[in-house]
């Protein structure tokens, strides 16, 4: 396999200078000094390929992985090799940053697997004692970002992949150490949660744990993980041999039986309750550090969120940390939406409508909702609301579904967002407001349209009722006047009765003021 990646790397064309310059550096430098001289490397190799074609670059960037290989399969001495991994993650990470936007990245994951089988093989080799993270410098060990590569590892089907997950845990766990406060420092519940598919049971799991244990002496199992892991590998046996499985696993962990079993005892009378315990605790620790939070999956977000508030009658949904798990559900937007404002909203939308309907049954919006959250979403009149076609809009009012929630964020993205608007503005804003209900077909009043309901109110209420002025100084507005109306003799519950009714009736007196001036 190996030999297969080496020549799949290998292209016809002869790489540049700068980039043949990387042989040399990896073959004359030192290991200690090897990091510095490939970042020295690639600051030159950066400077001189502003001039290069696209090809040209990618051409180099294979050579450059194909110098690494080669130093990455020549260094034998385990202690050499750990003091120039350092290199090895930088080398992946700047070209990573190259071909990123390339669909092909097969060359880019054949780098990563050799680097990935050369870990374990020393890692086995010493007992788990090498490789080891050498670098101090935590903005570099940032920049390195050895979490990413564990994350990557998504299933554990046999030995030696279980081998490389242990030795990407302990190099995260160790780059953590220096990187992260010593309360967000990675744990195994983080590495082990992101793992989708486990076909190796929990007993075969820390016995391989227990193999390299001199290897994570400063980063032990806890009693709290071991439920998680029995959780995500329970074995298949009846509940009085798992018992006997589970406590003679915690005396090899050098866990006292009774702090076991007074952890544990729960755990065969229902195992959800034990679960929640767990996972209330893990929440809490994910969701203080935003890069602990950034790594979580929408999936692992939504599953925790809903272990998590199983029984509803007892949980304090204002809690932080809950706070957060449900900023991120349904605030979060893809890189493709962040400059496109109507889109931007509509993601919201599709965020709620995967959302746990029964939390926007029971919790009110209102006390969960944060003004803040919405900052980003607010709409700038009467620009961007130009920018919401029909199809964007026709998706929002097919799918609200009557979400309260969805109704309440509507609202205040519209309240926000016109309190914000010029005052100098305000004939503009009602002008093209007009034109636009004409254009997507939403300017006769609908009982059942509530989006532009609440549109229709809050144009009603902070353009025009709230500026005092004759109706005829504004420009033509009867459509919004004729729908505000409308709202008010079909909905009057949800419109300022008052303020309409006194609009009408200073109307009234300026026609009335008219008549009498001829």
């Amino acid at each position: 396999m190996t030999a297969k990646i080496q020549d799949w790397l290998i292209t016809k064309s002869s790489p540049n200078k700068q980039a043949f310059s990387f042989e040399n550096t990896f073959q004359m430098t030192k290991n200690e000094n090897l990091l510095d001289a490939v970042k020295r490397r690639f600051e030159y190799f950066h400077l001189f390929i502003r001039s290069q074609t696209e090809q040209t670059i990618f051409n180099d960037l294979e050579h450059i992985m194909q110098y690494t290989i080669n130093d990455i399969q020549i260094i034998r001495n385990p202690d050499k090799f750990s003091q120039r991994i350092g290199a090895y993650f930088y080398v992946y990470r700047r070209t990573a940053e190259y071909i990123w936007s390339r669909n092909d990245k097969s060359s880019l994951q054949g780098f990563q697997k050799i680097l990935f089988n050369q870990l374990t093989e020393v890692f086995v080799e010493t007992n788990g004692t090498e490789p080891n993270i050498c670098i101090t410098d935590k903005n570099i060990l940032r920049y390195l970002n050895i979490w990413q590569h564990l994350s990557s590892i998504t299933r554990i089907t046999n030995k030696q992949e279980l081998n490389t997950f242990l030795v990407l845990c302990k190099l995260s766990m160790q780059s953590s150490v220096i990187t992260l406060d010593k309360s967000s420092t990675l744990k195994w519940i983080n590495a082990v949660s992101q793992i989708i598919e486990i076909k190796i049971d929990l007993e075969f799991f820390i016995k391989q744990y227990l193999t390299y244990k001199d290897a994570f002496k400063d980063f032990p199992i806890c009693i709290n993980e071991y439920v998680y892991l029995i959780n995500k590998m329970r074995p298949k046996k009846s509940k009085a041999s798992l018992l006997n499985l589970f406590i003679e696993l915690s005396q090899k962990l050098n866990f006292q039986d009774a702090v076991f079993l007074e952890h544990f005892k729960r755990t065969f009378d229902t195992d959800i309750k034990i679960f929640e315990h767990v996972c209330e605790a893990f929440v809490y620790k994910q969701t203080q550090d935003e890069y602990c939070l950034y790594q979580l999956t929408k999936h692992e977000l939504k599953t925790l969120l809903n272990i998590n508030l199983l029984s509803t009658s007892s949980i304090d949904i204002q809690k932080p940390f809950r706070l957060r798990i449900i900023q991120k559900l349904l605030f979060s937007t893809s890189p493709g939406k962040l400059h496109n404002m109507p889109e931007k909203i509509k993601s919201i939308f599709e965020n709620l409508n995967d959302f746990d309907r029964n939390i926007c049954d029971t919790f009110d919006p209102a006390v969960i909702i944060e003004d803040e959250w919405l900052k980003d979403f607010l709409i700038n009149f009467p620009d961007i609301w130009s920018k919401f076609s029909c199809d964007i809009y026709r998706y929002m009012g097919d799918n609200h579904h009557n979400n309260r929630w969805t109704i309440h964020i509507w609202s205040r993205i519209i309240q926000l967002s016109l309190s914000k608007a010029p005052q100098d503005k305000a004939n503009v804003i009602l002008n093209n407001m007009t034109e636009w209900m004409s254009v997507v077909h939403h300017d006769i009043y609908n009982p059942n349209d509530i989006l532009t309901i609440i549109l229709v109110v809050k144009l009603f209420e902070i353009i025009i009722a709230s500026h005092n002025k004759s109706i005829f100084s504004f420009p033509n507005i009867q459509t919004i006047i004729q729908y505000v109306f409308s709202i008010r003799e079909r909905q009057p519950d949800i419109i300022n009765v008052n303020l309409v009714d006194n609009f009408i009736q200073n109307g009234c007196q300026d026609i009335e003021n008219i008549l009498q001036l001829q």
